[in-house]
């Protein structure tokens, strides 16, 4: 304890014999004065110290020795004495002694105060405790140990932050002094900063090495709580080094035996033993060795070890750790009451007992006081938030409160989470699973038994697995559609009770029953009945088997052993109202209104005159029986009745939907439709999801739909029912007579749309589920016949001879249909719910019907066949029309083709006859050059040259001159640069013949053959592409009009052509002279023209003279002719003409003309 720290600093002074020395005054003897023989009387002592004014330091040793040896009350009257006011006048000077004394007062008073119990005693030692610590501080304000005392005192008083701000503040001043180290350990401790504590501890030891072993032993305690039981035992070891016979080391290295993974009990009862031999009635030795005992399940000797520790201290701590240990002991052996009274003490003791808290609110549950079970429960859930057990316990008790269920499932969901094979805490979250979350509570019961078994696989001594586990799985799987599953654990449950399952024993009652019922889901019935047989026979008033094995008749349709078995029931409970109410159901499906009638007036008379399915049976029955009425007045009548028990219903129950279901068909009946949709409405939306009774609703609701005339929404209402029927996820149970009730009413929805086809789908799905119902194969007949006749009234325009055709088949299955209903007769297996006669005078009526159809059908198989022929026709024109398109558009290609490839032969030519020219003016232009520089041998050349001359045309001379004129300034003539009058002065014949070749050598007239030829096959893609793609209107668009001129029309430089501009230019004219076909001659041989044109052909010339616009206008009108008024045809020969005559002559004025007559003619036409 803090107060064993503080009174031993240095280490202990080794005599043979203790004695204390009372110096004599004026001399330097003094009196010795053995400890072992200290006087009982104190007072003749005290005079020798008053007589030779002793130091009051031995007056201080006398006090202590006097305390070591148990005579407190000495203790105290000396130190009394050595601050009386009287004293302090002998002794100012010694201020040091005096506060020494007032701080030994102060800690004597701070220890009784904490032995005390009584609060008030309590305080009033702890209030003289600090009225002299206050004296000593007046004395010297600063000295370090009244401050520990201080904090010591604060710590007792629970203020442990002002306790600790004392150690500090001493630390400040000494940061070694050992009884403030250990006061800030002891803190550090307390607020579990274990790892701070150590450090303190360690400091305080390696400052005075020569300490009290007792200071190690916070040591070990730090080592303990730091998860280092090692380090602990060799703390608690070095401690009985120093200190043999320290009960506290003893015990530290016990608990660390027993808690360790490789704990040796044996060792640790050895310490525990040796620990109770040298204290007997230490209270800590004694509460672990109860401790011990309690695991071994020696709970005699346990209970008395902890009531011995409990009379054998002062300490609440260890008072609520006896308490605790009593409780526990007690508690295992059921005896509850004891149990709940020392927990009860215990945390009287010690509040914050965190244990004795647990078993306090286990105890109240115990007691059924939940509420102070909840609060104690709460209070450790507090200090420790993640206790799985306290979680489990806590969302148990929570469970019971309805209310609470949310803040159940919560704690039990984190319990689960933090111990994940708490078995028990699964199965209390299955438990409030069970209504709300039937899946989350399957699963939370199979983990509970995987963890079970995995427990006894493990642990043979592991207790077994209940079976009412396997029968709540069972049950959940049984819910779920799992029957097979559920089969499976229902036997199991049974094997673990021991039992067979034939010998039907009472613990087994409930396990065979819903066995029975899972058979029974199954569709085995026979076991069903067998096992509910062997119930009764062995608990012969077993109502619920008796009940099933009703209904078990029921759906073998015996209806009458069905009544028997419910009333066997009635034999020894006369107004069981199970009983009574399936014999009323029994009565309505026999639709038996009267004793249907007096079955559930008799349990509103017997059992309770508000029940709320009576009440509703008895609406139902009087508005069914308005069916049967054909007066309006007993209808009307009905409806009231029928209108008041709903409204009783819903008196007592406003939340019952089937009463006010009830009271939305009343008000549909009675014609007020739009208050029966926004009723129906109002109970879709309470309806809660996944209800069964939605189904009802949404079909009720699509009735009033329909009878509005809003078919759209009444077909999907419909339909959303139909698909819940059918899709096996919603676990919903519904019959097949449920599934044709739906696919009726959705044929009737479609049938009064007029959409028969889907009509007819519904009602052969109907049939498909029940062949044997007449009533579905009589409207099916109608929708044949409905839908036959709307096929024949359509209009002409639109029927063809496939819908006159379906009517046709549709018609004859109808009155095949009608004629074997019209021929079946009521028997045992036969039953009739439609009119005979009626289904006689349908089939009458649809022959007459058919014989029209057959006729229509002829009448428009006749004039479809006129309107195939005529189409054939045109077709056929129009495929020879394409054909002849296509045969001239080839030929109009080929050609083009061929003149390209004279065009590129012609070119090749002229290429070739160009470069032999060249050569020879090259040579003619050296002879004459050489004539000049010499004049002798110009004669002779000029008569070699003179033969092979080739002559010009004489207009050639004159086209030359004026571009030497224009060139005069660069080539100057031959001398004085004035110009020549006449072309033979200009430039001589043999010389301006040489510069015209070497111009046309540096610009061949093949070149500008050849780019024409590119160009030629450029513009022959183009048109390719154009008729693969006709323009509209048979008119060019303005890009192929500039692609189509663009040749004709390159611009101009400064007025002037530029070289190539000339030459392309050239080549055009060339180009549009070889396609002509009438072309003239200019005078010249072909040869000379082909070569010598460019320069000799003048824009006019080359105008070619191609079709007239008369000859153009007899193709169009011959076209339009022959074709009548078939804008189409005219259109396309007018496009051919245009594509012809305006490509070939390129002439742009050509083709708008051809569109403008063409255009006229029709007009006209």
């Amino acid at each position: 304890s803090p107060r064993d720290s503080l009174l031993c600093v240095a280490g202990p002074q080794i005599m043979s014999r203790p004695s204390i020395l009372i110096p004599i005054s004026g001399s330097h003897e003094s009196v010795e004065i053995f400890v072992d023989e200290l006087p009982d009387d104190v007072e003749e002592l005290l005079e020798v110290l008053r007589a030779e004014l002793a130091p009051l330091e031995v007056w201080l040793k006398l006090a202590v020795e006097y305390y070591k040896q148990g005579k407190v009350n000495i203790f105290v009257y000396i130190l009394e004495q050595g601050t009386d006011p009287e004293m302090e006048a002998y002794y100012t000077e010694s201020k040091a002694e005096r506060v020494a004394f007032f701080n030994a007062l102060a800690s004597y008073y701070t220890q009784l105060g904490a032995r005390e119990r009584d609060k008030k005693k309590k305080e009033e030692h702890f209030d003289r405790a600090t009225g002299f610590f206050n004296k000593a501080d007046r004395i010297n304000p600063i000295d370090p140990l009244s401050w520990v005392g201080k904090g010591v005192l604060m710590i007792y008083r629970g203020k442990m932050d002002n306790a600790q701000s004392n150690f500090e503040t001493v630390l400040e001043q000494s940061p070694n002094y050992v009884p403030a180290l250990l006061g800030k350990a002891c803190i550090m401790y307390s607020k579990e900063k274990y790892k701070d504590a150590l450090e303190l501890y360690q400091k305080a030891i390696q400052t005075n090495p020569a300490c009290p072993a007792t200071v190690r032993l916070g040591l070990g305690y730090c080592y303990a709580r730091m998860d280092k039981p090692a380090l602990a035992k060799q703390a608690f070891q070095r401690v009985l080094q120093l200190e043999d016979d320290n009960v506290e080391a003893l015990v530290g290295l016990a608990v660390m035996e027993i808690n360790g993974r490789d704990g040796d009990l044996k060792t640790a009862a050895a310490d525990l033993k040796r620990a109770y031999d040298i204290r007997s009635d230490h209270p800590m030795v004694l509460n672990h060795l109860s401790n011990f005992f309690f695991f071994k399940k020696e709970y005699g000797k346990a209970v008395a070890l902890a009531l011995s520790a409990f009379q054998n201290t002062e300490a609440a701590q260890l008072k609520a750790e006896s308490c605790y240990f009593l409780a526990r002991t007690y508690h295992a052996q059921d005896d509850y009451e004891n149990a709940y009274k020392y927990y009860f003490q215990a945390v009287k003791h010690q509040p914050e007992h965190i244990l004795a808290q647990y078993g306090l609110g286990l105890m109240f549950v115990q007691r059924e006081e939940n509420d102070k079970a909840v609060q104690a429960l709460e209070k450790v859930l507090a200090a420790h938030p993640n206790d799985s057990s306290t979680l489990r316990v806590l969302g148990s008790l929570f469970a019971q409160r309805e209310a609470s269920h949310e803040k159940a499932r919560n704690y039990l969901r984190k319990a689960t989470e933090l111990a994940k094979d708490d078995a028990e805490a699964w199965m209390e979250l299955a438990q409030l699973l069970e209504r709300s979350d039937p899946v989350g509570a399957l699963k939370a019961y199979q983990n509970a038994l995987s963890i079970l078994l995995k427990r006894t696989e493990s642990d043979s001594d592991a207790p077994p697995i209940p079976g009412a586990l396997y029968v709540n799985i069972g049950a959940l799987q049984h819910m779920a559609g799992e029957t097979d599953e559920a089969i499976q654990c229902y036997l199991k449950a049974i094997d673990l009770s021991g039992h067979e399952l034939n010998e039907f024993r009472s613990t087994d009652v409930t396990t065979i029953y819903n066995l029975a019922r899972a058979y029974e889901e199954k569709g085995d019935l026979d076991r069903a009945e067998e096992l509910h047989k062997g119930l009764v026979h062995a608990h012969p008033h077993y109502v619920d088997s008796y009940l099933r094995l009703g209904s078990i008749a029921q759906q073998r349709g015996q209806a009458d052993v069905a009544c028997r078995w419910f009333e066997q029931v009635l034999q020894f409970q006369t107004d069981h109202v199970g009983a009574v109410t399936l014999l009323g159901n029994a009565h309505l499906a026999k639709e038996e209104w009267q004793p249907a009638q007096k079955r559930f007036e008799r349990i509103l008379a017997a059992a309770d005159k508000n029940d709320p399915y009576s009440l509703l049976a008895l609406g139902n029955i009087y508005y069914q029986a308005k069916f049967k009425m054909d007066d309006p007045e007993k209808v009307k009548k009905y409806l009231k009745l029928a209108k008041d028990f709903y409204t009783r219903v819903l008196d007592k129950h406003p939340a019952n939907l089937y009463a006010a279901t009830g009271l939305a068909i009343i008000f549909a009946e009675r014609g007020d439709l739009k208050e029966a949709r926004e009723f129906f409405a109002q109970v879709r939306e309470a309806t809660p999801k996944g209800s069964g009774h939605i189904y009802d609703v949404l079909v009720n609701l699509a009735h009033v739909h329909l009878a509005q005339g809003m078919h759209s929404n009444a077909v999907h209402l419909y339909q959303t029912c139909l698909r819940s029927y059918t899709d096996q996820t919603t676990h919903t149970t519904h019959t097949t007579k449920d599934i044709t009730t739906i696919l009726d009413f959705l044929a009737l929805a479609y049938f009064d749309w007029g959409k028969f086809e889907e009509c007819k789908e519904s009602l052969q799905r109907a049939i498909h589920l029940a062949p044997g119902d007449l009533t579905q194969w009589f409207n099916l007949a109608l929708a044949q016949g409905e839908h036959a006749s709307s096929l024949m009234r359509k209009e002409a325009r639109v029927r063809t001879v496939g819908d006159l055709d379906v009517a046709v088949q549709e018609l004859e299955g109808a009155i095949r249909t009608f004629e074997w209903l019209g021929g079946l007769q009521k028997g045992p297996n036969v039953k009739i719910f439609y009119s005979v006669n009626k289904a006689q005078k349908n089939a009458t009526k649809l022959k007459d019907l058919l014989g029209q159809a057959q006729k229509l059908r002829t009448t428009e198989s006749e004039r479809e066949s006129s309107r195939e022929a005529l189409r054939l026709e045109q077709t056929a024109q129009l495929e020879a029309m394409r054909r002849e398109r296509e045969r001239v558009k080839e030929e109009e290609e080929r050609r083009k083709a061929e003149r390209l490839e004279e065009l590129e032969r012609l070119a090749e030519e002229d290429q070739r006859r160009s470069e032999e020219l060249g050569k020879t003016i090259m040579l003619e232009g050296t002879r004459k050059s050489r004539a000049r520089h010499d004049p002798d041998q110009d004669g002779e050349q000029d008569g070699e040259a003179g033969p092979s001359k080739k002559k010009g045309r004489k207009g050639k001379g004159k086209g030359r001159k004026k571009k030497a004129n224009q060139d005069d300034g660069e080539d100057g003539g031959e001398g004085n640069g004035s110009e020549p009058d006449t072309p033979e002065e200009a430039i001589p014949e043999g010389e301006g013949e040489g510069e015209e070749e070497e111009e046309r050598l540096q610009d061949p007239r093949g070149e500008g053959l050849r780019k024409l030829a590119s160009e030629r096959k450029a513009n022959k893609k183009r048109r390719s592409k154009n008729d693969e793609e006709p323009e509209a209107d048979g008119e060019d668009d303005e890009g192929t009009k500039k692609r189509r001129s663009k040749n004709d029309e390159e611009p101009e430089a400064d007025g002037e052509d530029d070289e190539g501009t000339k030459k392309r230019r050239k080549g055009k004219r060339l180009s549009k002279r070889a396609d002509a076909d009438d072309q003239e001659g200019t005078g010249a041989d072909q040869e000379d023209t082909s070569t010598l044109a460019i320069d000799d052909v003048s824009e006019s010339e080359a105008t070619p003279q191609g079709p007239t616009r008369g000859d153009l206008r007899e193709q169009i009108r011959a076209a339009i002719d022959a074709h009548g008024k078939d804008n189409v045809t005219t259109k396309l020969i007018m496009n051919h003409l245009s594509d012809h005559f305006g490509e070939s002559l390129n002439l742009e004025e050509h083709k708008q003309f051809i569109k403008d007559q063409a255009l006229k003619i029709l007009e006209a036409e």
